[in-house]
């Protein structure tokens, strides 16, 4: 375990509510996230999926190590942003929280 993971890891986890809306969205977003994942938990961070709306909105929050990384946001629109608009005909904006 790196150093940022021992520094955030937790014995215990932190059980998140599930994402709210279209399960089949949600369940494409999710999917897509998964991908990315293993780099968020690399330096002892995560990514939640909060929503995904109609207009086609995804709203994720950023935890551990993530939440308060000057970085976060230049990962969201350099890396999950341009993934969900390339493989989801649907996706509109990402918004973190």
């Amino acid at each position: 375990m790196n150093f940022l993971a021992r520094l955030f890891h937790s014995e215990t986890p932190v059980e998140l509510p599930p994402a709210e809306g279209d399960p089949v969205r949600v369940a494409e977003v999710e999917a897509l996230l998964e991908e990315l994942r293993p780099l968020f938990r690399a330096d002892g961070g995560d990514m939640h999926l909060v929503r995904v709306t109609p207009e086609g909105e995804v709203s994720v929050r950023l935890v551990g190590a993530c939440g308060s990384c000057s970085l976060s946001n230049l990962t969201l629109r350099g890396a999950v942003e341009p993934l969900l608009k390339k493989r989801l005909d649907w996706f509109q904006a990402l918004h973190a929280g």
